[in-house]
């Protein structure tokens, strides 16, 4: 490093180069009477210039620190983020499905309606065949041979008539002393056999079940119910006492049986102050005797 000194020699000057100490430990010189760098002043600007280059890294290696923190925190807001789209199509992709399956529920579930209404209403149709069969054959029969079987009645009418006439004529006397004698004989109070209610259920030579029943008239009345059976059509049972109807409306409801369909019962049982239940609830064609003891029951129709 060297100083250059002006020296003005006329109207020319010259300029002179002067050493100037490399270190502070060699002498200083002053120049036109301003004194030159001192030590103090040369170690002074060094330890000035050191700290201003140790703040410029400080605050350089603040910024580099800033700059990788700002740059993680964008990496950890981009990663949430593709976790957030990652969570959002797989909840896409799970509703999705759901709503799959519960289509495929849904048609499973409608198909299997359907097919149990085209069970229905095939069972039903046959019924309805099967019953317009039935009456049709009752409505034929009767045309065929109705002359016939009245011409018969009017014969075995005819000739009843005449067997009755012909012994009451001749046994009149007889009767009437019979009668008297066991007027005489009898105790009081008590009726005899000649001469009780035979009730309605003697057996006649034409009709249905209901007109000849099998199985003793119920003073108390009927307990009946209805229910359907596995083809679908309905059925009547009547018991005498009501907690045979009930047991028999718990079984249809709980249970079932193979013929009885599971939860068909049509209500609680009812209470019919007949004799017969079909003295009320008509239907006498459909009525017969049922396997439970002293029961009756109608076959394809709910008389209640």
């Amino acid at each position: 490093m060297v100083n250059r000194l002006g020296h003005r020699q006329g109207d020319s000057c010259t300029l002179l180069e002067t050493p100037v100490p490399a270190t502070p430990h060699e002498p200083r010189f002053q120049h036109q009477g301003e004194p030159v760098e001192t030590r103090q002043a040369w170690e002074a600007r060094r330890a000035a210039d050191a700290r201003a280059a140790a703040e410029m890294e400080r605050r350089a290696e603040e910024a580099r620190r800033a700059a990788a923190a700002e740059a993680e925190h964008r990496a950890e807001v981009e990663r949430r983020a593709e976790a957030s789209r990652r969570a959002a199509a797989a909840e896409t992709e799970h509703r999705a499905e759901a709503e799959r399956r519960a289509e495929a529920s849904r048609q499973a579930a409608a198909a299997e309606a359907e097919r149990r209404a085209e069970e229905t209403r095939r069972v039903a149709a046959e019924v309805e065949s099967r019953r317009a069969a039935a009456q049709q054959r009752r409505a034929v029969r009767p045309d065929i041979s109705t002359r016939v079987r009245f011409g018969l009645i009017a014969l075995f009418i005819g000739l009843g008539v005449l067997t009755i006439l012909w012994t009451r004529v001749g046994e009149e006397p007889a009767t009437a002393a019979s009668a008297t004698a066991t007027s005489e004989t009898a105790p009081s109070g008590v009726i005899s056999p000649a001469t009780q209610d035979p009730g309605p259920y003697l057996q006649t030579p034409y009709g249905t079940w209901a007109d000849r029943p099998s199985i003793p008239p119920s003073p108390q009345g009927w307990w009946c119910v209805c229910y359907k059976t596995i083809r679908y059509v309905d059925h009547t049972a009547c018991r005498r006492q009501a907690q045979e109807c009930e047991a028999l409306r718990t079984k249809v409801e709980e249970r079932g049986s193979n013929e009885i369909l599971k939860g068909s019962a049509n209500g609680a049982c009812r209470h019919v102050g007949e004799r017969y239940p079909w003295d009320r609830l008509g239907h006498r064609a459909a009525w017969r005797e049922s396997a439970h003891t002293g029961a009756a029951q109608a076959d394809g129709v709910c008389a209640l």
